[in-house]
């Protein structure tokens, strides 16, 4: 966690962390909603709160790797080896946004694996 109390963060801030890791799991169903979630909490939040503003960060970051991953994948597929990463990143994808969530309920800020941090 970078600097934030984990005991000054309030029910709020928690609850919109976490709907932020969560809303990255709706690309699971609806493959937009993976990114237009996190960012619009991330946008409307970042101001407000630290906090929100470092989870939204983090699950943006995680997403848009996710995407990249996903790209290398396929290309990947010409020499079958990208078959196994398209397999296995969906299950990681939600694996991890899942422990997001429950860090984030608990006031941590989550490091994603894996990751390219733009913001």
């Amino acid at each position: 966690m970078d600097n934030i109390d984990s005991l000054s963060i309030n029910k709020e801030e928690r609850k919109l962390a976490m709907f932020a890791h969560l809303g990255a799991l709706l690309g699971s169903f609806f493959p937009p909603g993976n990114i237009i979630i996190p960012l619009i909490i991330w946008l409307t939040q970042k101001d407000k709160s630290s906090f929100v503003d470092e989870n939204g960060k983090e699950v943006l970051n995680f997403q848009i790797s996710m995407l990249i991953w996903f790209a290398v994948s396929v290309f990947l597929c010409i020499f079958l080896i990208g078959i196994f990463f398209l397999l296995i990143l969906p299950i990681l994808s939600f694996i991890l946004s899942l422990v997001g969530t429950i860090k984030a309920n608990d006031g941590i800020t989550y490091r994603y694996p894996l990751t390219i941090r733009f913001l």
